[in-house]
């Protein structure tokens, strides 16, 4: 080989040493910028997120209670009461739009479903034990200052319960089936704004015959029994569900067909 042909072959083997790329070397990249991807989510379910399924309860709607009605109003829509109280009727909603929240509230009208048509007595019964167990369950949870909270955002009459089993009782009374006998002052008015004379009142006058051991006790007797019963016992624990088993022990006869009337009694003699 002459000397110019190994020089030659000598500068070739340089050049493609130098292209060549060690080992420990990576090529280099010029890095894309990374597009954030977003969800798609159609216009018609946009709304979906901040919507609360109201069921419709067995109570009156809260915006139908004057009391409710404006201690609701009253507060601003930052108020934490305000947003403890939505949580718990609607424990299973997200933190819902301010705007939203005082409008949930007041479209409540019980944790306990209005009755159906052909409903089985003891499945309604269970499905009223079965919620009422939740409620309470959530309701324990809290301090004894969260439930005084809580009364007086719903306006609850909570006069003499300054426990937590009284005040956990006074809420879920009220909060199962909404009445205005169940509030503080909640005498019924008549749309032209004087008093009605209350259902107990006006019964008062009535005459009854002696009742025997298995008939169905008047609204008057009923009334004059929930008074006797408010004395002899502790009204701080006693349930409406309890009051109606003694109740029924006592006149012989199943009583749940009363069950509002007694709690309206009951929440009377002790106002």
């Amino acid at each position: 080989m002459t000397e110019s042909s190994k020089e030659e072959t000598k500068e070739t083997s340089e050049t493609t040493s130098e292209k060549r790329p060690t080992d420990s070397e990576e090529p280099t990249r010029e890095k894309r910028a990374r597009k954030s991807a977003e969800a798609f989510v159609p216009d018609d379910f946009k709304h979906i997120e901040h919507q609360v399924v109201i069921v419709a309860g067995r109570g009156t709607p809260l915006q139908d209670l004057e009391p409710v009605r404006a201690s609701i109003e009253a507060l601003p829509v930052t108020a934490p009461e305000l947003l403890a109280a939505h949580k718990f009727l609607y424990p299973s909603q997200r933190k819902p739009p301010k705007q939203r929240i005082k409008n949930d509230i007041l479209e409540f009208s019980g944790f306990l479903p209005k009755l159906q048509e052909g409903q089985e007595e003891k499945d309604v019964e269970e499905s009223d034990d079965k919620l009422e167990s939740e409620m309470g369950s959530r309701a324990y949870k809290k301090t004894i200052a969260e439930l005084k909270k809580m009364c007086d955002v719903f306006a609850i009459d909570r006069k003499g319960k300054n426990d937590k089993d009284g005040l956990v009782n006074a809420l879920l009374d009220f909060l199962g089936e909404p009445s205005e006998s169940l509030l503080k002052g909640g005498s019924k008015k008549h749309p032209d704004g004087k008093k009605s004379k209350s259902r107990a009142a006006a019964q008062k006058e009535e005459k009854d015959e002696p009742l025997a051991f298995g008939q169905m006790p008047s609204d008057s007797q009923l009334q004059t029994w929930a008074r006797y019963f408010t004395k002899v016992f502790n009204m701080e624990k006693a349930t409406i569900k309890v009051a109606l088993e003694v109740a029924s022990d006592k006149f012989g006869v199943d009583l749940k067909d009363k069950k509002s009337l007694l709690k309206e009694y009951l929440a009377e003699a002790q106002s």
